[in-house]
């Protein structure tokens, strides 16, 4: 019995019953949902991008999305009443992901361009150069994340999904994403579960990466502004002061992280080509919740870049913001203030 099925509902003082409507009736509700929503996949936040049907060459993949750190992400639904559609569709993704592996990138933008009507990168801001790197990598060496998208995972999907992760390479990642499903009347109930996750993070981790050094970083920014460079160099003081250690980069191009030691989690990163800040409203709401996350917030609204809206605060973005953000003395002080809570929250609670 699935998790939709043992779902019982009750009304005021009425009697329970079950839903009026238990999971799909054919797979593209299921496509439609991730399309739409891709941010509930693994790994993908508010500021990914989505294309249905992105044409393989041998195909339409069911959706492909790309994450604001430059990775792609192939899915593929199945739904359980098919069952011989369920043994296939291990061998769907990976012939998929193998034809999306042999395009450059310039081709992979004429098909997202031509399946959704934009350009692939046009809404990554800033960041936008940052990510099509990412994906141009991707296509090179194929480091996809693979993920097979079902209205219930069984015992043979895990046994796959944990073979898959053990025999290929640490770059490239297998999960099983579960969305079961029930419809009520006006009430839409969506139950996602995820399996694999944690062996393909076991993956990442093995991954020989980027180690950037502090003096390597504000050498590049050096580079890019010998300005930008002094004002990067008070700014790291401050957050030292403040109770923050930077620690080294891992990313494409020279950057470093800010955490606070313990706390289990980083806020703010700096990266280059171009200097920019990102603020990981994310991890803040994953480790302490969304109210800390509010809070550190407050100071930044109102500041250029950051497009939230007050009154519908979303606390799972990765704010990226200019490196006006470090070199404007009312703009810094905003950020420092935003990381002094944050700091206050970490010395309060503990680790």
């Amino acid at each position: 019995m699935s998790d939709a099925e043992s779902v019982l509902i009750r009304r005021g003082d009425g009697a329970w019953s079950a839903p009026a409507v238990s999971g799909y009736s054919q797979e593209a509700e299921l496509q439609q949902i991730l399309f739409d929503h891709p941010d509930l996949l693994p790994g993908v936040d508010g500021r990914s991008r989505a294309a249905r049907e992105f044409e393989s060459g041998v195909g339409p993949a069911d959706v492909v999305v790309i994450t604001d750190d430059g990775r792609l992400v192939v899915v593929e639904c199945k739904l359980a009443y098919n069952r011989q559609a369920r043994r296939e569709i291990i061998g769907q993704v990976l012939d998929y992901a193998s034809r999306i592996w042999s395009m450059s990138i310039e081709e992979f933008e004429a098909r997202w361009l031509s399946v959704t009507g934009a350009p692939a990168f046009e809404t990554f801001g800033i960041d936008a150069a940052e990510v099509r790197r990412g994906v141009q990598k991707a296509l090179s060496d194929g480091s996809f994340t693979l993920v097979l998208a079902v209205d219930a995972i069984n015992d043979d999907l895990r046994r796959i999904v944990e073979y898959l992760n053990a025999i290929t390479r640490d770059d490239v990642a297998v999960v099983a994403f579960e969305a079961a499903r029930i419809l009520d009347e006006d009430v839409e109930i969506l139950m996602p579960r995820v399996y694999g996750a944690e062996l393909a993070a076991a993956k990442e981790r093995r991954r020989t990466t980027n180690s950037w050094s502090e003096d390597k970083f504000l050498d590049a920014v050096a580079g890019e502004s010998v300005q930008v460079a002094e004002s990067v160099r008070d700014f790291l003081d401050h957050a030292r002061r403040l109770g923050y250690t930077v620690y080294n980069g891992t990313a494409a191009q020279p950057n470093v992280i800010l955490g606070v030691d313990g706390f289990g989690y980083w806020q703010v990163s700096i990266y280059t080509a171009p200097v920019r800040v990102r603020v990981r409203l994310h991890d803040i709401t994953d480790a302490r919740g969304a109210d800390l996350t509010t809070a550190c917030v407050q100071p930044l609204l109102g500041l250029p870049g950051v497009d939230l809206d007050p009154a519908n605060l979303n606390v799972r973005r990765k704010l990226t913001l200019p490196a006006e953000m470090l070199t404007d003395p009312h703009s810094r002080e905003r950020l420092l203030e935003s990381m002094r809570v944050l700091a206050a929250a970490a010395r309060k609670e503990g680790p």
